[in-house]
């Protein structure tokens, strides 16, 4: 198996088949749909450790409300 810019921008939407980087960014988490959230490294942040961060981010933001 093997993946083209052209597979993945077919199978991910991502730009110019770019591995990273969804068209639309949700800096927010909101999708719409109520209690249903997004995080990732196509959300802002790059790499594991932006993954990371953007969950903490929206944890901290809808999940541990007092």
């Amino acid at each position: 198996d093997m993946f083209t810019p052209t597979t993945i921008s077919r199978f991910t939407c991502h730009d110019n088949g770019a591995v990273y980087g969804a068209p639309d960014k949700r800096f927010d988490g909101t999708t719409g749909v109520d209690d249903l959230y997004i995080c990732g490294t196509d959300q802002g942040f790059v790499g594991i450790v932006g993954s990371i961060v953007s969950g903490i981010s929206i944890a901290n933001r809808y999940c541990l409300r007092a």
